[in-house]
C-alpha cells in the first residue's frame, strides 16, 4: 500500500471501518474524511503542480442546474432554463510528473477496493483516455462552480489546496428524484432565488470527501482571494474522448476538458420538454476512474 494515506487514522483495508463509511455515507449523502493523505504528501503535490498551473487550460460557461440544454417552449427565468456560471481551470494528465504522489495513490489497489466497498460498487477502472486519469483543478480569484446537480450517483474529491477566500461548498440535500423523473421545479426555483437556507461541507487539505450529489444540488461559491483553490476528484462515469478533444470541445465540455458526455443506465428523468436530464456529460471532473456499472457512452 502506498505511503501516502493514513492508515493509523483510515485504515482502508478493515471491513468494519469500511462498513461505518459506508453506513455515514448512506445516512448523510456525505461522507469527509479528515487527514485522509498525509500532510507531507499534500505539500508534495502543491509544490509540484503550482508552478504548472500556468499551463492550465482555463474555461467558463453558463447552464443550467441539471446541465442540459434550455427549453425554448418554458420562458428565460423557469428553473429548468435559469443559467448560472462556471469557470474552472485544469491541467492534464500529460502534464503530471510520471513520480508524483498522485500517481501511486490512483495506482493504489487497496486504495480503489476501499471506494468500491464505502461507495457500494463492484468494480472501478482506469480511463482509456490517457489526458483524463488525472487532472488537476485550479480555481483562480472569482471563478466558481454554479449550482447544479451531478449526472452520476457519487463524487469523490481530496483538496489539496484551500483558497484564502471564498470557495465554499455549499449543498442542500435531496432535493429532487432523478430516478422517479421528480425535476422538484419550484424549489429549485427557490433555492437559486436564495428562499432556502443551505449547508456547507467544510474540509481542509488532505480530506477525502465522498458526496452523492444526483439528488443533492450543490455549488462551490466564487474564490475571492488571489491564492488559487487546487484540488483533485475522481469521477465516475466512463470517458473515451480523444486526445484532439482536449481544445476543440464545446464550451461546457472544454471547462470539464477533454471529458466526453454519458448517458447514464437510469433515463427515468427528464426535463419539461421530454428530453434526458442524464443525457449530459459529467460536471468538473479531474482524476479518472470508471465504474463498470454505466450501460453506454457517446461523444
Amino acid at each position: 500500500m502506498t505511503p501516502h494515506f493514513d492508515t493509523k487514522r483510515h485504515p482502508i483495508t478493515d471491513d468494519g471501518y469500511v462498513a461505518r463509511c459506508r453506513e455515514r455515507l448512506a445516512h448523510d449523502g456525505a461522507l469527509v474524511l479528515r487527514g485522509f493523505a498525509r500532510a507531507s504528501t499534500i505539500e508534495r503535490i502543491v509544490t509540484e503542480s503550482a508552478p504548472r498551473e500556468t499551463n492550465a487550460f482555463y474555461a467558463g460557461t453558463t447552464h443550467n442546474v441539471y446541465l442540459t440544454p434550455s427549453d425554448p417552449a418554458l420562458p428565460d427565468d423557469h428553473p429548468y432554463n435559469r443559467q448560472v456560471e462556471s469557470s474552472k481551470g485544469l491541467i492534464a494528465d500529460d502534464e503530471i510528473p510520471t513520480d508524483s504522489p498522485l500517481r501511486e495513490m490512483y495506482d493504489d489497489a487497496s486504495f480503489r477496493m476501499f471506494l468500491c466497498g464505502v461507495l457500494g460498487i463492484d468494480a472501478i477502472h482506469p480511463y482509456a483516455d490517457d489526458l483524463s486519469s488525472i487532472n488537476v483543478h485550479f480555481a483562480a480569484e472569482g471563478m466558481e462552480l454554479g449550482w447544479h446537480f451531478d449526472n452520476s450517483s457519487f463524487a469523490v474529491t481530496m483538496l489539496l489546496q484551500a483558497a484564502e477566500g471564498g470557495a465554499h461548498f455549499e449543498h442542500v440535500p435531496a432535493v429532487r428524484d432523478a430516478d422517479a423523473g421528480d425535476m422538484a421545479f419550484d424549489r429549485v426555483g427557490t433555492i437559486l432565488a436564495g428562499g432556502e437556507p443551505v449547508q456547507t461541507l467544510d474540509f481542509e487539505p488532505g480530506d477525502l470527501v465522498l458526496f452523492r450529489g444526483r439528488n443533492a444540488i450543490h455549488r462551490v461559491t466564487p474564490t475571492t482571494a488571489t491564492r488559487p483553490d487546487c484540488s483533485w476528484c475522481l469521477p465516475t462515469t466512463i470517458s473515451q474522448a480523444s486526445r484532439s478533444h482536449r481544445r476543440l470541445a464545446p464550451p461546457f465540455t472544454a471547462v470539464r476538458t477533454d471529458h466526453a458526455s454519458t448517458q447514464s443506465t437510469s433515463a427515468s428523468a427528464r426535463g419539461p420538454g421530454g428530453q434526458p436530464v442524464d443525457d449530459v456529460g459529467r460536471d468538473f471532473v479531474t482524476i479518472g476512474f470508471i465504474e463498470d456499472l454505466v450501460a453506454s457512452t457517446r461523444i
